[in-house]
């Protein structure tokens, strides 16, 4: 029997301990495309199903993992159940699928089908709020409706349903607005205290009415995030370069505003370290993306591998960490840790390279993926044990 009952644990309200190995997993599915397919294992360009992959399982999976468990206890509600658990979880693999054998608009039908239970299963929770959540979630929010509009997009899109435009509006929404969005949201919220900055997104006492307080917080999270989607407006319409500087602003506006990176004088620990590495990498990939709008392709693996992936994988630990009563290990030195770290650089910096080297670019991208396996191999070693303990197990 696993410790503590595994399933016991899910059912309990904390559906991380299935959707994050579950995400894990199928990232290591989304990006072995590769491979496969340099060394003629694999008979389509990948290009597409792969990023279908990482953003509808690996990003997904740790979103409603993340926000699945933090949610009810803002709100001080119950926590998922077994079932919605379930629900959330057993489409994952049927999306990843589908794509993998040629159906995408099932895929991204289903895939819309998943985000929106997520928002129901929050919503019918709200009437019993005994809190709010901070006032950057609202972003999060923002941003599972964005993803679930363009995967419907992108649905209706099959056999050049529609102009090139919406094409490009709803893969903005989806691969993007997403991603970005919830991480402008909850960052400014989660960060703060690793940063030894001051939480300006924690706000008391507990109530389940707006004070003033909050809802000026949240209208200043939601204007820089409709500053992000207006970017993606002018984008589509073919305005690429005020479209990706409206992004990169927005971004930069919401994270700083809350999140004031210059003002960190110390870090302890490792997770603080690479989470501070990630909103970096984040931060100066939109900027030079915005920059060099040629070079979009090759630059936004900056934002989404040492970006977006370290970050994730981070913030996973922690919350697996503070869920198994190993809050103190958040601060602490870790050679593993720094192991993870370096290795996504690593990948980062092979995938890039990919593109700057012309005569390797196949070779490299095999490279990246099977570097990125490697990552998530050891991330799940160091961290998967976890999944199993509880904090009231570990006190005891």
């Amino acid at each position: 029997m696993m410790r503590a009952g595994y399933l016991r644990l899910i059912g309990a309200g904390e559906p991380y301990r299935l959707l994050f190995p579950l995400g894990a997993v199928l990232g290591m599915i989304g990006v072995s495309l590769w491979p496969l397919f340099v060394y003629g294992h694999l008979t389509f360009y990948p290009g597409v199903v792969h990023a279908r992959m990482m953003i509808q399982g690996f990003v997904f999976c740790f979103l409603a993992g993340f926000l699945g468990t933090a949610l009810p206890h803002m709100l001080e509600v119950k926590g998922l159940s077994f079932g919605e658990t379930m629900l959330l979880a057993v489409p994952v693999p049927l999306v990843a699928a589908a794509h993998l054998v040629g159906l995408p608009v099932v895929a991204d039908s289903l895939f819309a089908g998943l985000l929106l239970t997520l928002l129901l299963l929050s919503l019918r929770r709200w009437p019993a709020r005994r809190d709010l959540p901070p006032p950057g979630f609202v972003l999060a929010v923002l941003g599972l409706v964005s993803g679930a509009a363009g995967s419907v997009i992108l649905a209706c899109s099959a056999g050049g349903a529609l102009s090139l435009p919406w094409v490009r509006f709803g893969s903005l929404l989806l691969y993007h607005g997403l991603v970005l969005l919830p991480v402008m949201g909850v960052a400014p919220y989660l960060l703060p205290r690793m940063f030894g900055l001051e939480n300006r997104h924690m706000l008391a006492p507990a109530s389940p009415t707006p004070s003033s307080a909050w809802k000026v917080r949240a209208a200043i999270s939601l204007a820089c995030g409709l500053i992000v989607l207006a970017g993606f407006c002018l984008e589509a319409a073919g305005a690429t370069g005020p479209g990706l500087g409206l992004r990169a602003a927005g971004v930069w506006l919401g994270l700083l505003h809350a999140l004031p990176l210059y003002r960190i004088r110390t870090l302890r620990g490792s997770i603080p370290w690479a989470l501070l590495i990630s909103i970096a990498s984040v931060l100066a990939g939109l900027v030079i993306i915005a920059i060099q709008p040629r070079s979009m392709m090759t630059w936004q693996h900056l934002v989404f591998i040492s970006g977006i992936g370290l970050l994730i994988l981070n913030i996973a630990a922690r919350v697996m960490l503070g869920h198994s009563g190993q809050v103190r290990a958040i601060y602490a030195r870790s050679p593993a840790s720094w192991w993870i770290t370096g290795l996504v650089l690593i990948v980062t910096a092979t995938r890039i390279s990919a593109d700057l080297l012309p005569r390797m670019r196949f070779s490299h991208y095999a490279y990246a993926a099977i570097a990125w396996v490697a990552v998530t191999v050891l991330w799940l070693f160091v961290y998967g044990r976890l999944l199993t303990r509880s904090a009231a197990e570990e006190s005891g």
